[in-house]
């Protein structure tokens, strides 16, 4: 069974070591094979612009945390308040690691520490700094998160009430005890997409296929990076794969 979805894109925006604007990841996807790790600059675009971000606020974030918002923050200063739907693989597992050793050793657990590893906890900073009383959502869709955070984007300006969503996608290579995962990221990235109702310059399809004969073949990058290679015209259409589903991406036009 084959569903499809329609997507119009506004505008979107990346972050990964050393990759920073839409000419450098145009470039960079156009020579990288899947799963190449992006090159590490040596100046500062190697981390993200995160000045945009309350002090405070910019202390207590974690290096992955620093990557999702400073992604959220371009796109949110340049189209304004919009409701938002981030999404993550594994969320920031290093703070998570922190808090079982700290148990394990007997020792209290920082509140700040425990408030800042929870799965909403990106999300929840991001609308309370920039005091936005809107609708707002965490997901947690296994190896397809950016699809599903799509998807609900997609139901969410079905509804009629908001004339655009923000879709935020950000992954981090795990911590050591638990880098036997096979899906493992390679690198640190966050990718966020402004989604509207209205038809836009940039219209998608995203085409799922659920079989129960699917044979799961290992995709060696996050499926944000084969949309990337979409939305950077290097290429037309791409597939990428996780344990259930086919997923499919194009042009609507194509």
């Amino acid at each position: 069974m084959t569903n499809t979805v329609a997507l119009n894109v506004v505008d979107w925006h990346a972050w990964a070591p050393g990759l920073n604007t839409t000419d450098a990841w145009a470039a960079w996807l156009k020579v990288a094979t899947p799963g190449q790790v992006p090159p590490i600059a040596v100046d500062t675009a190697s981390e993200p612009d995160v000045s945009a971000i309350p002090a405070m606020l910019r202390r207590r974030l974690s290096p992955l945390y620093r990557a999702a918002l400073a992604v959220a923050y371009a796109l949110g200063d340049k189209h304004g308040p919009m409701p938002t739907i981030f999404c993550s693989r594994h969320g920031d597992n290093h703070k998570t690691v922190e808090l079982l050793k700290a148990l394990a050793e007997q020792m209290p657990l920082s509140p700040t520490g425990f408030s800042l590893s929870v799965h909403n906890a990106a999300v929840g900073q991001y609308t309370i700094a920039r005091q936005e009383a809107l609708p707002s959502n965490a997901i947690a869709a296994g190896e397809s998160g950016l699809e599903h955070a799509c998807i609900e984007a997609a139901g969410f300006l079905a509804e009629g009430r908001y004339p655009q969503v923000l879709v935020l996608m950000y992954d981090d290579i795990l911590p050591e005890v638990y880098r036997n995962i096979p899906d493992s990221v390679a690198c640190r990235y966050a990718l966020g997409l402004v989604l509207s109702a209205a038809p836009s310059a940039v219209r998608l399809e995203l085409q799922l296929t659920t079989a129960a004969s699917l044979s799961h073949t290992a995709i060696p990058e996050p499926s944000a990076f084969s949309l990337l290679r979409l939305l950077t015209g290097n290429a037309t259409q791409v597939d990428w794969q996780d344990r259930e589903h086919h997923w499919h991406w194009q042009y609507a036009n194509a």
